[in-house]
């Protein structure tokens, strides 16, 4: 009785075991969603949702984190990076924060965004520091 029950026991933890490797590995490869297909939450000028999180972080965090956002405003600085990123704050004069738009691949390159343009990005909101961070962005125009 008490080998079935070892027995019983030690195949409940190696299920378990495999099902959360299982998991853990599909979580880590998966893709993300291509945000240029998706239709986004929210649109709003960069001003906007600076405004908000000003006002009320809590309440907007709530709103926002994990929302799909287009953003438009005045790029401040294009920064790009050596692992196939590139940052675009988009910033409005006079304003000590601004709203940080992260692309990923390898065709940051051929993106024509320039500093002083005014740029519409849609991206995830993944909250505040102390500029608003949108992720897994995607240029929607220029």
């Amino acid at each position: 009785m008490k080998k079935q029950k070892l027995f019983f026991f030690l195949g409940a933890i190696v299920i378990v075991g495999l099902s959360v490797g299982t998991y853990g590995i599909y979580m880590y490869f998966k893709t993300h969603d291509d945000l240029s297909k998706v239709r986004p939450d929210f649109v709003m000028t960069a001003r906007a949702i600076l405004s908000e999180f000003e006002m009320d972080e809590a309440a907007a965090s709530v709103r926002y984190i994990s929302k799909v956002i287009e953003i438009t405003g005045p790029v401040e600085s294009v920064e790009i990076g050596s692992d196939s990123t590139m940052n675009v704050i988009l910033k409005d004069p006079g304003y000590t924060s601004g709203v940080i738009c992260s692309f990923q691949g390898r065709n940051i390159g051929e993106m024509d965004v320039k500093k002083g343009s005014i740029a519409t990005i849609r991206g995830e909101c993944s909250g505040i520091l102390f500029d608003v961070l949108l992720n897994n962005c995607v240029l929607i125009g220029n």
